[in-house]
C-alpha cells in the first residue's frame, strides 16, 4: 500500500543539499515497492520523478510536480543481494571516440592520471550479475569484491545507485559504465516489464535512452570478469581515496562535461576538464553567489557553502561561468548535472 508524503523538501535527500518540495514523496526499499509507486502515480496521471543517492542533479527552489520515488535500498533489503551466473558475453558498448577522455591529468602537485590505476580485464573469464536499480554502487562494489567479482572498481567514491549510473551512463577515469551492462529491466509507460539489450541503449558520454523514454530502471544485468581482486582493492583504496581528498563532497558533482578532443586541441589547452579552465583560465575559482561556491578544492564543482544556497544560486554561478568562457574562450560548457524541477515562478 503506497501512503506518499505531501510537500516534502527534497534538500535532503540531494548530495547540494538544495531543493524544494516534492508535491508527494515516497521511498521504496524494493524493485516492488518501486513498481507499485510508479503505479500509484500513473493512475492518477501524475508525473514521476525517480531519485538515488541525489547526486549529479540540481532540483529547483519551487520543487518538483508529482510522485517524487526515492530509489534507496538499505542492507536489509532485496537492493544489495546480487544474482550470480556463467556468461559468456564480453560485448562493450563502444562509446564515441573524440569524447572518452580522462577527467584528471598531473597539471599540479596534488592532482592525478587515471591511467596509473587502469589496466585491461578482457582476459578474465566473466559472471552475468542481476541487480536491482536501488542497489548503492559503494555497497554493490564491496560486496562483488567480497565474491571475487571485478569491473566496477573505476567507479568506486562516486555516490550513486545502479539506476543512476545506467541512466547518466556514469564515468570512472576512462571507464563507461555502459562497458558492462548486457540488459536493463525497465517498467514502461503501459505499466508492462521488459528487457532491454544493451545495444539499444543508445549510451554514449552521459547519456542513455532512459533520458527521454519515459522508462523507469527496475534492475540491470553486468556481464562482469572474475578479475585480479588486489588490483581491484588497490584501485578503490588509491583511486577512492584520492577523490575523497581532492574533491568537494557538499556538492552534486563534476557541473559541465569534459571537451572532445577538437576543441581541447583547438584551444590548445593541457587537459579536457573544466576545472582546470574555470580556475587558470577564468579566473573564478571560490567565487561566491549567496550560498553558492565554486569549489577551492576543485573548480569543477560548485558546493553549497555552509549549507545556505539555493538553486538559484547556483544557476547563478554556471551563467556566470558561461559568460565569462563564452567571452574569453568562444566556448560554452555543457551541463552534466541535471536540473530537475521548477526554478522559477
Amino acid at each position: 500500500m503506497i501512503k506518499p508524503l505531501e510537500n516534502v523538501e527534497l534538500a535532503p535527500f540531494t548530495t547540494l543539499r538544495i531543493g524544494g518540495p516534492a508535491r508527494y514523496l515516497v521511498e521504496v526499499k524494493t524493485t516492488a515497492g518501486l513498481i507499485n509507486a510508479v503505479k500509484w502515480a500513473r493512475k492518477r496521471k501524475l508525473p514521476v520523478t525517480v531519485l538515488g543517492a541525489g547526486s549529479n542533479v540540481l532540483i529547483g527552489d519551487l520543487g518538483i510536480k508529482g510522485l517524487v520515488i526515492i530509489n534507496r535500498a538499505c542492507p536489509s533489503s532485496d537492493g544489495v543481494r546480487i544474482k550470480v551466473k556463467n556468461c559468456k558475453s564480453k560485448r562493450a558498448v563502444q562509446i564515441k571516440e573524440h569524447v572518452v577522455l580522462p577527467r584528471l591529468r598531473q597539471l599540479e602537485k596534488g592532482t592525478v592520471n587515471f591511467s596509473d590505476f587502469d589496466y585491461d580485464e578482457g582476459k578474465y573469464p566473466r559472471v552475468e550479475v542481476e541487480v536491482p536499480s536501488s542497489a548503492p554502487l559503494g555497497l554493490l562494489i564491496t560486496q562483488l569484491i567480497e565474491r571475487g567479482i571485478t569491473g566496477l572498481q573505476w567507479f568506486t567514491g562516486i555516490p550513486g545507485t545502479v539506476g543512476g549510473a545506467i541512466y547518466k551512463n556514469i564515468h570512472g577515469g576512462t571507464h563507461f559504465f555502459s562497458e558492462v551492462v548486457n540488459t536493463v529491466k525497465v517498467l514502461e509507460e503501459n505499466g508492462r516489464m521488459r528487457k532491454v539489450g544493451v545495444e539499444k541503449c543508445d549510451f554514449d558520454y552521459d547519456q542513455s535512452r532512459f533520458q527521454k523514454s519515459g522508462e523507469i530502471i527496475l534492475s540491470a544485468a553486468f556481464s562482469l570478469p572474475l578479475g585480479d581482486v588486489s588490483k581491484a582493492e588497490s584501485v578503490i583504496k588509491e583511486w577512492g581515496g584520492w577523490k575523497v581528498k581532492n574533491q568537494p563532497q557538499n556538492s552534486g558533482g563534476s557541473v559541465f562535461m569534459n571537451l572532445d578532443v577538437e576543441t581541447q586541441e583547438k584551444l590548445e589547452l593541457p587537459t579536457p576538464g573544466w576545472g582546470y579552465i574555470i580556475d587558470k583560465i577564468l579566473g573564478l575559482k571560490g567565487k561566491k553567489v549567496g550560498g553558492a561556491k565554486i569549489s577551492e578544492m576543485h573548480a569543477g564543482f560548485i558546493v553549497n557553502d555552509k549549507g545556505r544556497a539555493k538553486a538559484k544560486d547556483v544557476l547563478a554561478l554556471i551563467e556566470m561561468i558561461k559568460k565569462k568562457s563564452k567571452a574569453k574562450l568562444g566556448i560554452v560548457p555543457d551541463l552534466e548535472i541535471a536540473l530537475l524541477g521548477k526554478f522559477k515562478t
